[in-house]
C-alpha cells in the first residue's frame, strides 16, 4: 500500500490570485462600457424638430372637454335603487347632464331621464360594475340613452358620484 504523503501548503500560494477588488472593478468597467456601447449603437436619438416657418400660425389646440365651453351642466337628484344580484345590495348614482348652449330643458324631460336612470340602475348586477372597464360600460349605456331621450338638447351624461351599499 502506498504512504499518503502530507500536502504541505504554501502561504504565499494564495496572495498569487488577483484581488476581489480588482475583479469587481474590471467587471464593471466592462459592464458600463457594454451598456454605453448598446445605448450608443442601438438606441436611436430622437430627431430635433427643425421649424421651416416661423410665421405659420400655430396649430389649433385640443379641447380640454369632449362637451364645448358653452354647455350648461344641469345636475340631476341623486338616484338611489336596488340591484338585481346580490339583493340586499343598493346603488347611489349623482349625476350631471350637459345641455346644448340655449336650449332649455324641460323639466318633464329631466323626470324622464331620471326614471331612465333608476330603470336601469335596477336591471343592473354588482358584477356588471367590476372595475375601471365595467364602469366606463355603465357610463357609456346611460349615455347612449339620454342623449337618445334628449334628442339633440342633451349633449352628455357625466357621474359625478358612485356608491354600492
Amino acid at each position: 500500500m502506498a504512504k499518503g504523503q502530507a500536502i504541505q501548503s504554501d502561504p504565499s500560494a494564495a496572495n498569487k490570485g488577483p484581488s476581489a477588488f480588482l475583479v469587481v472593478t474590471i467587471v464593471s468597467v466592462v459592464a458600463a462600457a457594454i451598456g454605453g456601447g448598446f445605448a450608443y449603437f442601438v438606441i436611436e436619438p430622437k430627431p430635433n424638430e427643425v421649424v421651416s416657418d416661423l410665421n405659420q400660425p400655430a396649430p389649433a389646440a385640443k379641447p380640454l372637454s369632449r362637451f364645448p365651453n358653452t354647455a350648461t351642466e344641469v345636475v340631476l337628484k341623486p338616484v338611489i335603487a336596488s340591484l338585481v344580484q346580490p339583493d340586499d345590495k343598493k346603488v347611489r348614482m349623482e349625476s350631471s347632464l350637459i345641455v346644448a348652449p340655449g336650449v332649455p330643458l324641460p323639466t318633464a324631460l329631466r323626470a324622464e331621464i331620471e326614471q331612465d336612470i333608476v330603470v336601469y340602475l335596477s336591471g343592473m348586477k354588482l358584477i356588471d360594475v367590476n372595475g375601471s372597464r365595467g364602469l366606463q360600460n355603465l357610463r357609456n349605456d346611460l349615455d347612449d340613452r339620454i342623449k337618445t331621450r334628449g334628442q339633440g338638447a342633451v349633449l352628455g351624461f357625466l357621474i359625478t358620484g358612485l356608491v354600492f351599499e
